[in-house]
């Protein structure tokens, strides 16, 4: 409870105690004088029983204010004319509009126009014959212009005077919405990426199921299982990638900052890079002062490097050179993953992190990618607080860039957001 209510409800209490003290002295003093004439007795009864009365209507109103405050749902109650007339605090705290902010206004103002206008012709017929309204989901607008999900009821209240009044409950949502739509999506990424590399897998085994192996050379023998291991790594590559994209996506993925030499960071990722990129004859060369350090989070900007330097071997052609470099600028670290592959084509940087993309020079030069990767790195980036660029012109290259505070701890919350977005 803020200050204002703490004061308000400690004031109605107060009222209330000395309301109860005047009606017992009034009583008290009938008692103790017999002899007051009649018309004074029936004053001070009449005024006792008054005093007895209000105490007990403003006791019932406090107490049902305390209820309505100490509840999660958000609710509030609509007058006969159907604005508002009393709002708890998960009201306040869900809509953003304090009680003050929300008095005499109407629930139009939370109306977002994502939601049908069938649904809100609804709520009206509703409002105007005061009876109850249910919704499975709604999307609502707050203060700020920020959107959420809710299931939205609505109870008439008789009063005993008139029309009743309405109580209306929203129940928030959004985070389950964010869940469902997750696992949505991934169903379908997952039976969109899935579909090719299984296909390869289920095809190998039949042309083993269906030919006599023991007339098959060693070599064709070989070359069936490398593509049906292929096609099997490739799933499993791909899940991996869909399950970090849904933990980030509904949050289940944040940063664990720690001190780390870059250094032997840009050394581990391409150790481990090093059977792929001899088997094309390339070259990976690392730039970057050995003293060179910073506070982030070492898993995932591995996983970061990891993909970009993948990418870079994967489309860079044979005896191609790839770069990693780091260099310092005043309080921030610039890291640079840079090849002399085929670079991207310029009608096509716009969708570089967005999902599936692949360019459309390197889909038949590269057929093993699922196009999730650059998505994936993007979202990882802004984890870390960082921000990635790049610059690419096709048939000479590209270099993807990412920029990190040396000292994720120092940022402010508009400092990060400016990181974030390449201020």
């Amino acid at each position: 409870m803020d200050m204002c209510g703490y004061f308000c409800y400690n004031k109605r209490i107060f009222f209330l105690f000395m309301h109860q003290r005047l009606a017992a002295q009034i009583r008290q003093f009938l008692g103790d004088n017999p002899d007051a004439s009649p018309s004074l007795q029936s004053l001070l009864s009449a005024i006792s029983q008054a005093y007895d009365s209000f105490d007990e209507s403003e006791a019932t109103a406090a107490i049902f204010r305390l209820t309505l405050d100490a509840s999660t749902s958000a609710i509030c109650i609509l007058s006969m004319e159907n604005t508002i007339m009393y709002v708890n605090q998960a009201w306040e705290k869900l809509t953003g509009y304090s009680r003050e902010e929300s008095m005499g206004k109407v629930l139009a103002v939370l109306w977002s126009e994502k939601t049908s206008l069938n649904m809100y012709q609804r709520i009206e017929r509703a409002l105007a014959e005061r009876s109850a309204f249910a919704s499975e989901e709604i999307i609502h607008r707050k203060k700020s212009g920020e959107e959420y999900y809710v299931q939205l009821n609505m109870y008439p209240v008789a009063t005993g005077k008139g029309k009743p009044l309405l109580a209306v409950v929203q129940q928030d949502i959004t985070e389950r919405k964010i869940s469902d739509n997750s696992k949505s999506e991934f169903v379908s990424l997952a039976s969109h990426q899935l579909r090719t590399p299984l296909t390869s897998v289920i095809w190998n085994l039949e042309i083993m199921m269906d030919t006599d192996v023991t007339k098959m050379s060693s070599e064709q023998l070989k070359s069936i299982l490398e593509g049906a291991h292929k096609s099997s790594k490739r799933m499993a590559e791909t899940i991996a990638t869909l399950m970090q994209l849904s933990n980030l996506e509904v949050g289940k993925t944040q940063p664990n900052f720690t001190y780390m030499e870059l250094a032997s960071l840009l050394e581990t990722v391409r150790a481990e890079q090093l059977s792929e990129y001899l088997k094309k004859e390339q070259s990976v060369v690392i730039d970057c002062p050995r003293e060179l350090t910073l506070f982030s989070d070492p898993i995932l900007l591995k996983e970061i490097l990891s993909n970009l330097l993948n990418n870079s071997v994967k489309y860079t052609p044979l005896k191609g050179t790839i770069t990693l470099r780091a260099k310092k600028e005043g309080q921030t670290l610039i890291i640079e993953v840079e090849d002399n592959g085929y670079g991207i084509p310029t009608r096509e940087q716009q969708k570089v992190f967005s999902k599936f993309f692949r360019g459309e020079n390197v889909i038949y030069i590269e057929n093993n990618g699922n196009g999730l990767g650059l998505y994936l790195v993007n979202q990882l980036v802004q984890l870390v607080r960082g921000h990635i660029s790049f610059r690419s012109e096709e048939s000479k290259g590209t270099t993807f860039s990412i920029t990190l505070p040396q000292d994720a701890r120092t940022l402010s919350a508009s400092s990060v957001q400016e990181f974030i977005h390449g201020a």
